[in-house]
């Protein structure tokens, strides 16, 4: 049984994959990878799925529960997928920015970091690997 729904999970997932292409280039050129001549590999696509669905069986209700301090008009879901793949990877920002009211940032850092980091590349079929 899940502690979430088919749309939040599907806004986490979604936001999850956008921020990982937004913030990552192609290793053998430094070009991003969002720039539209990319693919996510099949492969990538499950492993992105299954580490969505992992973390918000374990924290779907500590993301409803957390009051956020962003004013662009994204649900909990979609900003938490955001920062899931931005917390994960040490990019400079995340649940710990101050977003997220306490003791939930800290839950959901501390949660993500678990999950460590995960480098990008592209394979000879232009598809986005890790």
């Amino acid at each position: 049984m899940t502690d979430y729904t088919e749309q939040e999970l599907a806004d986490f997932q979604f936001s999850y994959a956008q921020t990982a292409i937004w913030s990552s280039t192609n290793p053998d050129n430094d070009e991003p990878l969002d720039n539209g001549g990319y693919e996510i590999s099949d492969e990538l696509e499950a492993e992105f799925n299954d580490d969505c669905e992992r973390f918000l069986e374990q924290h779907a209700e500590t993301i409803r529960q957390a009051e956020t301090y962003r004013n662009n008009g994204s649900n909990n879901f979609v900003m938490a997928g955001h920062d899931f793949w931005l917390t994960r990877c040490g990019h400079g920002a995340g649940f710990w920015d101050g977003d997220y009211s306490e003791p939930h940032a800290t839950i959901l850092d501390n949660a993500s970091q678990e999950f460590g980091n995960v480098d990008l590349w592209v394979n000879d079929n232009m598809e986005i690997c890790s």
